[in-house]
């Protein structure tokens, strides 16, 4: 982990969370392998990842978890629309000792749509799909002010968007996302986030997906700025739902 207001070390994490000023992420989690969810079926999800810092005392220190459900629903093989919501807390231990305060630093619900492309190839299948969307909840962090609100009295709202691409070879999958979002919390300043990240996926039994994907994340505004690793998890169902046409593209 790394800050514009110097190296952290031993407490970096916690003072990047604690201590720190930003709006937090509208959609944190990512999604797995782009074109997993075809034509008429409905995707109950669930998502979790967490910080991974990288201090000298990686192994020893509170962490951020963060993750929650997702509901998809593919209208047809290129257009699906999202729903989900996310929270985070704080928690693990430092020297040993177990951090006392775990609290939510956010909770946030989005609304999205996902534009998906497929080539089919002899060996291997492509996919690439572009997400947008909007949310809002409560959270957010302004150290600076003495007397600051909790973080439940920090009104949320932004938009993210973002892309990704993978490769599909019979039930394995290898893909790459990246997104963008802005958001804004009362009384704390406007903050971007960016994020990228390499996932593998696994599909079972024609329904169900399970992917594990590690990356970076980080955010900027006009206070200071402040990244770090990540990894996370995922599940997903899905079923058919509705019977409609299985097109490829727009």
């Amino acid at each position: 982990m790394s800050s514009g207001r110097g190296a952290i070390s031993g407490l970096m994490f916690l003072l990047f969370i604690q201590g720190c000023v930003y709006s937090p992420p509208i959609r944190g989690t990512h999604y797995g392998a782009p074109g997993r969810l075809k034509a008429g079926r409905l995707e109950l999800s669930g998502a979790s990842g967490m910080v991974i810092s990288d201090g000298t005392n990686a192994v020893d220190e509170p962490r951020l978890f963060y993750g929650g459900p997702g509901l998809a629903l593919a209208l047809n093989d290129w257009l699906q629309l999202e729903a989900g919501g996310e929270l985070s807390q704080l928690g693990g231990s430092f020297k040993g000792k177990d951090v006392k305060v775990k609290e939510n630093f956010w909770a946030q619900g989005y609304l999205g749509a996902r534009f998906t492309a497929r080539w089919a190839g002899r060996y291997a299948s492509s996919a690439a799909d572009l997400e947008l969307g909007f949310g809002l909840g409560a959270g957010g962090r302004d150290a600076s002010e003495e007397n600051e609100p909790g973080w439940d009295e920090h009104f949320t709202f932004g938009a993210y968007a973002g892309a990704g691409v993978g490769i599909d070879v019979s039930w394995f999958s290898v893909f790459v996302r990246a997104r963008l979002q802005e958001s804004k919390a009362y009384a704390v300043p406007a903050t971007l986030w960016g994020s990228g990240v390499l996932g593998l996926q696994a599909r079972m039994f024609d329904k169900v997906s399970l992917h594990a994907a590690i990356g970076l994340a980080g955010y900027r505004n006009s206070d200071e700025w402040a990244h770090g690793g990540i990894f996370e998890i995922g599940l997903a169902i899905d079923m058919q739902i509705l019977d409609v046409p299985d097109r490829s593209s727009p």
